[in-house]
């Protein structure tokens, strides 16, 4: 699990500074990803450090990518309608929003298979 924050963190992170600036810099809201990987690659250094605080970590992670995933799921249902035949307004916003929604989505993935093999 350790790895997956650190990299979700790093991706998010990098994601958001590529899209915003490769997007032309045109609003804030391009750099969401990295908004949401500094406080993933936080609790990464913080579980790190600190053992009593890891189970906790894990935990405020996994509710941190339900939002993320929460909010990003509509990027998915563009690109349904972009493949369906309509046009994007933002195409790259599109992108990166689905993105990141498939890299909330794997984290919770493995996070739930990690709860569940600590289990058995």
């Amino acid at each position: 699990m350790k790895t997956t924050i650190l990299m979700s963190g790093i991706f998010l992170i990098i994601m958001g500074l590529v899209g915003y600036f490769v997007l032309g810099a045109e609003s804030v809201t391009a750099l969401i990803p990295t908004f949401w990987g500094l406080p993933l690659l936080s609790l990464y250094l913080i579980g790190q450090y600190d053992e009593r605080l890891k189970k906790t970590t894990r935990i405020v992670g996994l509710v941190l990518m339900l939002l993320g995933a929460g909010g990003s799921i509509g990027g998915i249902f563009k690109v349904i309608q972009f493949l369906s035949g309509e046009t994007l307004a933002r195409p790259g916003a599109t992108l990166m929003q689905s993105l990141m929604f498939i890299i909330c989505i794997n984290y919770i993935r493995m996070a739930i298979k990690e709860l569940r093999q600590r289990r058995t």
